[in-house]
């Protein structure tokens, strides 16, 4: 936090800056990733000002600090596979940038804990490696559809969580994978299963 510009987060008494504002905000304008992780890994949110004003950074250390890779032992020759753990950073919403390079490496995806209430369109039907989905405890009140099962490129999901939300249906998307084994829709407004 050495770097944050003491003019814009902190004032100064005596001779060092006291940061007045958000911390996690100060460190993510700084720069200052190892800060931001630290204070993300401890309980601070992801405002929707630190999103708007610093989304190439929030976008590496989501990447960097928040992101496992796995490399298969018998695809050694292929890229790695991401596993995607953005749980309980209360994310107010995901930009589509944010996957558009990396979704098909993306094997697991956890977001749940977030303040979420809509998706990009990638997920989950884009992510052609997706083995497992989590998007519990969230904001949702639908999901993204698909209007044909040619859309459907998630073939090899096997878990789908979507408790605690708000949904009053589930997309019908979910009919098409012959591999899914686990569906989980506790806690839900549900009023039709499938829409």
């Amino acid at each position: 936090l050495y770097s944050a510009d003491p003019e814009s987060c902190a004032v100064k008494k005596n001779r060092f800056p006291v940061i007045t504002g958000y911390p996690l905000y100060a460190a993510v304008k700084s720069g200052n990733e190892e800060t931001a992780a630290f204070l993300l890994q401890n309980g601070a949110c992801l405002s929707s000002y630190i999103l708007v004003d610093h989304p190439e950074t929030t976008k590496h250390l989501l990447r960097n600090h928040f992101t496992e890779t796995e490399t298969p032992a018998s695809q050694a020759s292929e890229e790695s596979a991401l596993c995607l753990r953005w749980s309980g950073l209360r994310l107010p919403w995901l930009e589509l940038d944010w996957f558009i390079d990396i979704a098909v490496r993306i094997t697991e995806l956890d977001l749940s804990k977030n303040c979420l209430t809509s998706l990009p369109s990638i997920i989950p039907w884009g992510l052609t490696h997706l083995i497992k989905t989590d998007l519990s405890s969230n904001r949702f009140t639908e999901l993204p559809s698909t209007q044909s099962s040619e859309e459907i490129l998630c073939t090899s999901l096997k878990e789908f969580n979507v408790s605690s939300n708000e949904l009053s249906s589930l997309p019908s998307g979910l009919l098409h994978l012959g591999k899914l084994q686990r569906l989980i829709a506790a806690k839900n407004h549900l009023e039709t299963l499938f829409k």
